[in-house]
């Protein structure tokens, strides 16, 4: 029997305390891998590690947008399900 989700504190990427339920964004996922894999005593992991880093607070900023826009349009029109507003929002059919 699997054992429930449990919140721990995660102040790694953080500067405030904050509650993870073991949920990672891709960006967190691939930086974990990056520095768990690549040599990081050599220039180019470190560069793609600095990149990385630079882009989770972009990253943070865009999945608060796309809440933000799905509370406002989405949510209010219940024929559109939020991957078509996901996909409107970050236009992948043009992808």
């Amino acid at each position: 029997m699997m054992k429930p989700l449990k919140p721990k504190r995660d102040e790694s990427l953080h500067s405030s305390p904050q509650i993870n339920l073991l949920m990672k964004t891709p960006m967190q996922e691939l930086l974990e891998w990056v520095r768990a894999t690549l040599p990081m005593d050599l220039e180019t992991p470190q560069m793609i590690e600095r990149k990385i880093e630079s882009m989770l607070e972009k990253e943070k900023e865009v999945m608060q947008d796309f809440a933000t826009e799905y509370e406002r349009e989405c949510r209010v029109n219940l024929e559109r399900s939020i991957e078509k507003c996901w996909d409107e929002t970050f236009n992948t059919k043009e992808r």
